[in-house]
């Protein structure tokens, strides 16, 4: 994820999660925080081409439409074969 840290109340700074996939997936993007709580679920099963770089943003904010305190974040990113990988951004406001 990039920038990371950020702070997304700075001129509505998103962090921006970056993958690839060698085919095309279904895939699920979900946010925890350091509890492993969920915060938000950024994509639920989306379908993606293969061979690409694909770009996700999170605005720092929860499932509510709140805004997150600051810590450090969790995020998995799962596809429809039951491949995962993780990774984590720090909101620094």
């Amino acid at each position: 994820a990039a920038p990371n840290p950020f702070a997304p109340s700075r001129e509505r700074e998103t962090a921006t999660i970056v993958f690839s996939l060698a085919q095309e997936a279904r895939v699920s993007i979900v946010i925890y925080d350091f509890a492993s709580r969920l915060v938000r679920e950024l994509l639920s099963g989306a379908t993606f081409a293969g061979g690409a770089d694909h770009r996700i943003a999170w605005d720092g904010r929860d499932e509510g439409g709140q805004s997150v305190a600051n810590g450090t974040y969790f995020y998995r990113i799962e596809l429809d074969t039951g491949r995962q990988a993780f990774g984590k951004v720090v909101v620094l406001d």
